[in-house]
């Protein structure tokens, strides 16, 4: 027992449950006991007790019994709470079957047992808690939601002595008497623990019977017992829903339903009850009854029970639905029937088969061949029954393989498949493929095997051709790998879609890609845009069949290179079998560096070309031009010699004269000659050069030579940098600033403008005169060689021929623009564009 939260000594044998007249004796035995113990209290607990033990004994049961014992106990030892429970499945929580209140009954709760005081109760032995219960059970919230204070327990045991519940009483006060709180617990503990034993057994039986039902439903069998003196007959819970007949139907009264039996049946269950009634039993009856429009099988059977006279007294038996019985017997007969039609059907599609079949036992002896198997190895079926394989249709030397494959068979492997080579009856040489089949019983074991055999011969034959045929194409495809790797030129195959199949390294490095990239895809995918020259004879070729050579392709894009390229592509058709085009082989080659030589030749003959002719007008104007001086100075020779002659010595210095302007007017043509010739070569090397500050430095030599003459020169401060020869560059705008003053001098204020129009694409500048102008029909006749539109004026004529000779030099262009006489004029000069910043 536990008691205040120590555990004392106790007996732990408990009684063996007790009969009706011993616990009564018990009963008057204790409260005898507690008669003594009362005697103490000036109160009639001993009386009360008595009708304790009195209500103990009615024959109240189940949930009647608990309510009136916890009732009872409350008032009679005056406990708040009186609580009777069972254990749960898991045996950690309890269901209360009754609990007494302050209130009165309480309604039935579950909780857990952990943390409680019922735990011990239940684990261990009674427990008595006579004060300050909570302090032990700090975690159970349900005490200390009741107030409660003292707590005593005691266990409820089956009749083998295991726990199934618990009596317990509860008390807001200290506990007083515990001994005579105990022996009344003890005394009502017995009926309580044989009720819960009682209930438990009762849900069990209830719980059985239910099964019991439903199996027998869902067998559909019903029972039945029939008493041979009262011929009163009782069926089974649920007959009618089974077979359709009511409960309290007799066998006589059964074959009144003659209308629902079946008429052959009818005679054969009159003749079975009437051996029933006379009490012999002859075993069971089959018959036919109508339910629900359909006959089904019932099936009747029974046994007879004795009296002590070894009389019949009773029959007591089942009437079961044997209907899927009858089904599956009639569906067994069928099958039975169609599996020997399908045998049949077997042995005739057999027999008929192209292909060789045989059929061998376990032991590997023949019991079936089939006439193809004739045909294959010329043994007829009579020859091979009965026989083992080997010496007829398999080789000695094949036995080993043969054992393995038997083996592999007896595992349960199935469709092993194998060819081997065979000598027939007549001694020709066959090869024939195999097809095996282990065959086992119902049981699982192995009987034999199904073998299917197909002569192959042609088919080996022909594999081995191909075998001869894949070797010499291997060996012209390593040709051609050959060929493809040492290939001066490019090389490429594409299939009848046009998309790439295979290519060189060559011509991968041409691409400028890795070949497995390009592989699959088609010339637009590859060259873009400028796929076209190359994708029109191509689809040619595989459209005609006929091919293309000679085709001229120029590239930009798709390359891998930003300059153009050129390439010479010939491409010849691939035919099949049947003369169909299957593809193309393109030969590809770069003709890039031998188009730019004979383009660098073509544009060197036409530069030749230009400077002969160049040179020819040059020489016929040098031998104009010079021609003139020589003719003046002839002329005046002459009239010289005359003057002389005649003594005319004024005359004679005024023909010097003359001819001393013609010699000097000559020696500046061949000063002027000398330094155009000079202007094609570069003095020194090219830089960037500001062309404010060499325009500056010309403007401050022209200075001193103008003297009192007044020009205005207005120069952009920003004028651009150049690429160029900085002497060269001086000479071109020394000779557009002479021209310009020249060309001024009529103007009220000359003016001379340089100034920048852009910086991109090139360079553009201008030098601007409010001079004479020129008529738009000889903006161009200013450049040539001693071109003087204005006779008036001095000068040769070779200036702007020298400024445009710069400029060409240079790289770049000139020209005059003009709106006509009058209205000034402006030389504008094209430089290439040059990445130094310009002059601040």
């Amino acid at each position: 027992m536990i008691e205040g939260g120590e555990t004392n000594a106790m007996t732990t044998s408990h009684p063996s449950p007790l009969s009706a007249a011993q616990e009564i004796a018990q009963l008057k035995a204790r409260i005898a006991d507690l008669e003594s113990s009362a005697a103490a209290h000036q109160c009639t607990t001993a009386e009360q007790l008595l009708a304790a033990a009195a209500l103990g004994m009615t024959s109240s049961t189940g949930r009647e019994f608990f309510d009136k014992l916890t009732t009872h106990l409350a008032l009679t030892l005056k406990m708040d709470y009186v609580v009777v429970g069972v254990l749960l499945p898991g045996r950690d929580r309890v269901a209360t079957l009754s609990m007494h209140g302050p209130e009165g009954l309480e309604k039935m709760v579950e909780y857990d047992l952990g943390g409680t005081p019922c735990e011990n109760v239940v684990s261990q032995d009674v427990c008595v808690y006579p004060a300050n219960v909570t302090r032990y059970f700090p975690t159970d919230q349900m005490l200390i939601d009741m107030g409660i204070e003292s707590y005593l327990g005691i266990p409820l045991r089956g009749s083998k002595q295991e726990v199934l519940g618990l009596l317990a009483v509860l008390s807001r006060k200290t506990l007083g008497d515990i001994s005579m709180v105990r022996q009344v617990l003890e005394i009502f503990s017995s009926r309580a623990s044989a009720e819960v034993e009682r209930l438990k057994v009762e849900q069990q039986l209830s719980s059985e019977r239910s099964h019991l039902l439903m199996a027998m439903q869902a067998g559909r069998v019903a029972t039945y017992e029939w008493d041979l003196l009262t011929q009163q007959l009782t069926w089974s819970e649920g007959v009618n829903e089974i077979f359709g007949i009511e409960d309290d139907l007799s066998l006589g009264n059964l074959m009144q339903m003659g209308s629902n039996i079946h008429p052959e049946d009818l005679p054969r269950l009159k003749q079975y009850v009437s051996e029933l009634r006379a009490g012999v039993l002859i075993g069971g009856l089959e018959f036919r009854l109508r339910q629900s429009g359909e006959y089904r099988w019932l099936r009747l059977q029974g046994r007879i029970a004795y009296d002590e006279q070894q009389r019949p007294r009773r029959i007591v038996g089942t009437m079961s639905d044997v209907t899927l019985d009858h089904q599956v017997q009639q569906q067994q007969f069928t099958f039975r029937q169609r599996v020997q039609r399908l045998i049949e059907t077997q042995q005739l599609i057999l027999d008929g088969m192209p292909i060789g079949c045989l059929m061998n036992d376990a032991d590997m002896r023949i019991t079936y061949a089939n006439p193809a198997v004739e045909t294959i190895f010329g043994y007829s079926s009579e020859e091979l029954v009965g026989e083992l394989p080997f010496g007829k249709l398999v080789p000695e030397r094949s036995r080993d393989g043969v054992l393995q494959v038997l083996a592999q068979l007896r595992s349960g492997v199935r469709n092993t498949l194998g060819i081997d080579e065979h000598l027939t009856k007549e001694g020709r040489t066959v090869f024939c493929e195999w097809r095996h089949t282990p065959l086992f019983s119902l049981s699982g074991d192995f009987v034999g095997y199904l073998s299917m055999v197909l002569d192959v011969t042609e088919r080996v034959r022909r594999d081995e051709q191909i075998r001869r045929n894949e070797q010499l194409l291997r060996r012209q495809l390593d040709e051609l790998e050959g060929i493809y790797a040492a290939a001066p030129v490019g090389l490429a195959f594409f299939d009848r879609h046009g998309r790439l199949v295979r290519m060189n390294d060559l011509l991968s490095q041409a691409f400028g890609s890795r070949a497995d990239r390009l592989i699959g895809r088609s010339l637009e995918e590859i060259l873009g845009e400028s796929a076209g020259p190359m994708v029109t004879p191509l689809e040619r070729v595989i459209t005609t069949g006929q091919s293309v050579s000679d085709v001229c392709v120029v590239t930009r894009s798709g390359l891998g290179a930003k300059e153009q390229r050129h390439w010479l592509v010939d491409y010849c058709p691939v035919l099949g079998i049947a003369g169909e085009v299957v593809g193309v082989t393109a030969v590809v080659e770069e003709v890039t560096s031998r188009v730019l030589a004979e383009r660098e030749r073509e544009n060197l003959i036409r530069q030749l070309e230009m400077k002969n002719a160049e040179l020819e007008r040059f020489a016929y104007t040098v031998s104009h031009d010079l021609k003139s001086p020589l003719i003046t100075i002839s002329g005046f020779a002459g009239v010289l010699e005359q003057d002389l002659d005649m003594g005319q010595m004024q005359a004679a210095r005024d023909d010097l004269r003359e001819i001393k302007d013609a010699a000097t007017h000559m020696s500046l043509l061949l000063d002027e000659l000398l330094q155009l010739s000079r202007v094609g070569r570069f003095v020194g090397e090219l830089r960037p050069i500001v062309l404010g500050n060499v325009v500056r430095r010309v403007l401050s030599a022209a200075a001193g030579r103008l003297g009192s003459k007044y020009v205005e020169f207005v120069v952009d401060p920003h004028l651009p940098t150049v690429m160029g020869d900085e002497v060269r560059l001086y000479e071109l705008f020394q000779n557009l600033v002479d021209n310009a003053i020249k060309f001024s001098g009529m103007a009220a204020v000359p003016r001379i403008t340089f100034s920048c129009r852009s910086l991109a694409p090139t360079i553009v500048m201008e030098v601007r005169d409010n001079g004479i102008g020129v008529q738009p029909r000889y903006l161009e006749k200013i450049f040539g060689l001693f071109e003087q539109l204005s006779p008036e004026v001095e000068g040769t004529g070779v200036g702007l021929a020298i400024a445009k000779r710069v400029m060409e030099v240079h790289g770049g262009k000139i020209w005059a623009e003009s709106e006509g006489l009058g209205k000034g004029t402006a030389i504008v000069m094209e430089f290439p564009a040059c990445d130094s910043s310009s002059d601040s």
